[in-house]
């Protein structure tokens, strides 16, 4: 009896031991070797995961900026020198030469302008200008300093442009020589000249050096720099140079040269315009 008692604990033991062993392992089913396999899984689990696809950009519904150039409105002063003479927005009243001693430079003519509208008038008279002489034998003037004139509705004004002979074989203006409007130079060489020297600001007073080295150089660009051809019989030019000098044709022409080269080769450099010298 005492030995079947003992049996009896020895399986109640067991069991007891058995019922505890099923709960452990209740609570994780799986082996210790399963619970590797599942570790290793995980840690390889990126690796075999298909890659997930970035969502899509969104796509710029806006509508794109068009470039839109928007053309100024035209105004009457914004008309340029020539268009404001055809168009009627001002009036050339006349052009004389002012100057009493026959200059040849300087502001020796004086241009009436007149605005017949209702609004003020900005007028650039542009660099490189012809005044032409009712009397051909004058010589033309070009412009070559700049000129800006404000008119107001009905106004009329006589501004004094500055300008040079262009003409060395042709006489100086006389006072109240009468001159028209003409286009600008034609001359590639001289029209340079007018603008570069346009850009330099000159002494106003008559016979100044800096004027006699313009005129100068602006009869050399004239002539390509070939004053052979403009000592005609009874030309103004020879009569200018007797007249200057008093000596002989030959040796006042030596010494107009001199002028010519001492006076207004220096703006030939600065307006970088190179003429083929007379041997």
């Amino acid at each position: 009896m005492k030995i079947r008692t003992k049996h009896f604990a020895l399986c109640l033991l067991l069991l007891v031991l058995l019922s505890l062993a099923c709960r452990a392992t209740a609570g994780n089913p799986n082996t210790p070797d399963q619970q590797n396999d599942i570790q290793n899984q995980d840690q390889s689990a990126p690796e075999n995961q298909p890659n997930q696809e970035a969502p899509p950009e969104e796509e710029d519904t806006k509508t794109p900026t068009e470039e839109v150039t928007i053309e100024p409105t035209q105004e009457i002063g914004d008309f340029d020198f020539f268009q404001q003479i055809d168009n009627g927005v001002i009036t050339i009243e006349g052009v004389l030469a002012n100057s009493e001693d026959e200059d040849t430079f300087g502001q020796i003519m004086t241009l009436q302008l007149t605005n017949p509208g209702t609004e003020e008038v900005i007028v650039t008279v542009p660099c490189g200008l012809v005044f032409t002489p009712s009397d051909e034998e004058n010589q033309r003037m070009m412009m070559v300093q700049p000129l800006e004139v404000s008119l107001a509705a009905g106004e009329t004004k006589s501004p004094t442009p500055y300008v040079v002979c262009i003409d060395v074989d042709a006489g100086a203006p006389k006072f109240n020589n009468t001159y028209s409007i003409g286009s600008l130079v034609d001359n590639p060489d001289l029209l340079k000249f007018a603008q570069c020297i346009c850009n330099q600001e000159l002494s106003t007073e008559l016979g100044s050096m800096d004027g006699v080295g313009v005129q100068m150089a602006a009869w050399s660009v004239s002539v390509g720099g070939d004053f052979s051809n403009i000592l005609e019989e009874n030309s103004a030019m020879a009569d200018m140079l007797e007249q200057e000098f008093g000596d002989s044709l030959g040796e006042a022409m030596d010494q107009f040269r001199q002028m010519v080269s001492m006076f207004g080769d220096e703006w030939l450099d600065e307006c970088e315009i190179e003429l083929e010298k007379e041997q």
